[in-house]
């Protein structure tokens, strides 16, 4: 047992070595040997084994390239950049929200947070009734309180006459998380 501020004590043990093992819910195990001889204190710091995308997260994004086609020659120069505003909940390590910031209507995301704590997304949504854009290989990392990484959309035409696309491969700046205790983020930078 511990007490509130997670020190704990084990009396009355014999000389001789052991090893010790910590957990807590949420977290990555710790074990650790050691040779007693005397009182002595031994300290662990946990790791989350779960990585926390819950929350609002609002930040910027740079284009690093780009094609357009048909109708929609001259898109890359309209999609170059600007912020995004991504909603999330999550159950375990799936993730779901919404994301704002790519001209589109607001577009539902989903995807996996992986054992490396990289949250993949995809999603799709309307574009004015002009079209559709679709969100493909989101991949950010989180560190507490920021997440940054990169994405690629399309935007495809509706156009029966002239079809076209426009193919974005786009970096995630620093975005923030907001609504949330920092210490509980991870990811797009904290406001």
């Amino acid at each position: 047992m511990t007490d509130f501020e997670g020190t704990y004590s084990i009396a009355a043990l014999q000389q001789s070595a052991f090893t010790v093992t910590v957990s807590a819910a949420n977290y990555l195990s710790a074990s650790k040997g050691i040779t007693l001889t005397a009182n002595q204190q031994l300290s662990f710091q946990l790791h989350r084994s779960v990585y926390n995308f819950q929350g609002a997260w609002v930040g910027p994004w740079v284009r690093q390239s780009c094609a357009d086609t048909g109708s929609l020659v001259g898109f890359c120069a309209v999609f170059n950049g600007g912020v995004v505003a991504l909603q999330l909940t999550q159950t375990g390590t799936t993730a779901q929200g919404t994301l704002v910031g790519l001209g589109s209507s607001p577009m539902n995301v989903s995807g996996p947070i992986g054992t490396t704590g990289t949250l993949t997304l995809t999603g799709q949504s309307v574009l004015n009734g002009f079209g559709t854009v679709t969100l493909s290989e989101w991949q950010s990392q989180g560190v507490v309180g920021a997440m940054s990484g990169s994405f690629t959309f399309m935007v495809l035409s509706r156009g029966e006459q002239s079809p076209g696309n426009c193919d974005s491969d786009c970096d995630l700046r620093p975005c923030a998380a907001s609504g949330l205790e920092a210490e509980s983020r991870v990811g797009l930078a904290a406001v």
